[in-house]
């Protein structure tokens, strides 16, 4: 097994490419993230409820369930280089159009684009990186790039009262859209495909030919076993994520502050574990096991999250490291379920469908449960849902 690792060889040229796929893509989670962080201000400004407020986050999983199918047709028709260009563009006309909005109607408009460049983007930039790295080092490569989101969220919360305090809650739009511009500048100059790649970078395919492909991935099993296994995954943690703040100010008596830093801490243990969860799927040449084990775990860490008389730092903050490690070993296998290099941007359409499923899912869930029966019912939900996740990962062909 680590023969097989050293002798891939890894062209020169894809160290850079992972370079300039992950400081481009980020602007697509970076533009996603501004919104928390000054949701407040916002909601304030247009006179609108948080609740009515939150949907400017929600409305990027949305997007991104209808969105994912027909991007991964675009990549087959467009190919990753026009793709990747369009999905920057979709951000910055969305970007634009948040940051001169005078009502929330026209905020949501530009949220919807914003989340038609997200969804693009986080299915160019893995078609990418599988093309550059063969399959045996692929794993370290879509680590790497797998930390965009908990990387984003941590430096748009980071950044957020420095910027807020000189410029106002525009401020985060506008500085968003000025990373974006540059970020769109870096692709369109430093990003190319292999010469000998399989992915149609200079013909556009005929629409019957492409049609026909998409076909076929959509009727294989193992692409959605992988996305219902991810959806498991997506709709605990986001939905973790989304409550914990509340969960501690009002059950456990921590302070706003100490709320934030706490679920900040599990976002960046989940950012690392991403990372290490490539780094192991190479080392043991298997991602199937590196899906199956933190879900096994999962059920029954679970077991003891929102009730009481537990440590409720040390539980979320294992739960953000081993769900971490799901991450990179399930994008790496998107790209080997597809079988021939050019279904990879297929095969991950129907990967992130399943990840913005669970996404729209898992909150939605969590809070109609919290308000009807309280925290700990949540038990409820969260365990069977790790033990589908397990169920639909166990059944994957792949090694």
């Amino acid at each position: 097994m680590q023969q097989n690792t050293q002798r891939a060889v890894v062209p020169p040229a894809a160290w850079m490419i992972l370079a300039v796929i992950f400081f481009s893509s980020l602007a697509a989670p970076m533009n996603q993230f501004k919104a928390p962080p000054v949701l407040q201000d916002v909601t304030q400004a247009f006179g609108v409820t948080l609740g009515a407020g939150g949907w400017l986050m929600s409305v990027f999983s949305m997007i991104g369930l209808l969105l994912a199918l027909p991007s991964g047709f675009i990549i087959g028709r467009l190919g990753v280089k026009r793709s990747g260009f369009l999905a920057l563009a979709f951000l910055l006309a969305g970007c634009c159009c948040g940051a001169l909005a005078q009502s929330m109607a026209a905020m949501t408009v530009g949220r919807v684009i914003e989340g038609m460049g997200m969804c693009l983007m986080s299915i160019v930039a893995p078609t990418a990186l599988a093309v550059w790295f063969p399959p045996e080092r692929r794993g370290l490569a879509l680590g790497v790039w797998g930390t965009w989101v908990p990387f984003a969220s941590i430096l748009a919360f980071a950044a957020a009262g420095t910027i807020t305090s000189q410029f106002g809650w525009r401020g985060m739009w506008w500085v968003s859209l000025v990373y974006t511009a540059l970020a769109t500048a870096v692709f369109l100059l430093l990003f190319r495909m292999p010469g000998r790649s399989a992915s149609p970078e200079n013909r556009f395919p005929g629409f019957r030919q492409e049609w026909e492909g998409m076909r076929a991935v959509l009727k294989k099993a193992d692409p959605w076993k992988l996305a219902i296994s991810f959806a498991c995954y997506n709709a605990l943690i986001v939905a973790l994520i989304s409550f914990m703040t509340p969960y501690l100010m009002r059950e456990r008596g921590f302070t706003g502050d100490e709320s934030r830093f706490w679920v900040t801490c599990l976002i960046a243990v989940n950012m690392l574990t991403v990372f290490g969860g490539g780094l192991l799927s190479d080392a043991l040449g298997t991602r199937k096991k590196c899906i199956i084990v933190p879900h096994a775990i999962l059920v029954l860490v679970m077991l003891f999250y929102f009730q009481p008389g537990y440590g409720v730092v040390a539980v979320m903050l294992l739960v953000g490291g081993v769900s971490g490690m799901v991450v990179t070993p399930s994008v790496s296998a998107a790209s080997e379920v597809a079988q021939r290099p050019e279904d990879t941007g297929r095969a991950l359409a129907i990967l992130i469908a399943g990840s913005n499923g669970g996404m729209v899912l898992g909150p939605a869930v969590y809070g109609m449960i919290m308000d009807s029966a309280g925290w700990n019912a949540t038990v409820w939900f969260s365990v069977p849902l790790m033990i589908l996740g397990f169920a639909a990962a166990w059944g994957l062909k792949a090694r």
